[in-house]
């Protein structure tokens, strides 16, 4: 059975995310949403294999819809949002319902 092995990344300022080399995921320094993007292309092409982007929620928010379809069009790797300094503390909950609503067509976590 073949196995596949992927890291991780995280896209993010410098002081967020240099932490996360101890536990092994492959840190990107990024500051404003150009250089995210930019990093995020880097990773995704890179020979790397990733299974996961995760981005801060900062930048994250800044990156505009057509951006965001055009860097997330495959399944792998996915984007994932993680919090920073000026994190809503509902914003995981929101895009959690946004999604759910998104995949069945009701929000059934309610407000």
């Amino acid at each position: 059975m073949p196995t596949n092995n992927y890291q991780m990344a995280a896209v993010g300022p410098a002081e967020l995310i240099s932490g996360l080399q101890a536990v092994g995921i492959k840190t990107f320094p990024a500051t404003d949403v150009t250089s995210a993007v930019q990093r995020i292309v880097e990773i995704r092409q890179s020979d790397t294999a990733f299974a996961c982007i995760c981005v801060t929620e900062s930048l994250m928010k800044q990156i505009d819809a057509e951006t965001m379809e055009q860097i997330s069009d495959n399944s792998l790797p996915v984007l994932l949002t993680i919090p920073d300094f000026h994190s809503d503390k509902n914003a995981g909950l929101d895009k959690l319902r946004n999604l759910t609503k998104r995949a069945i067509g009701s929000d059934i976590l309610g407000e």
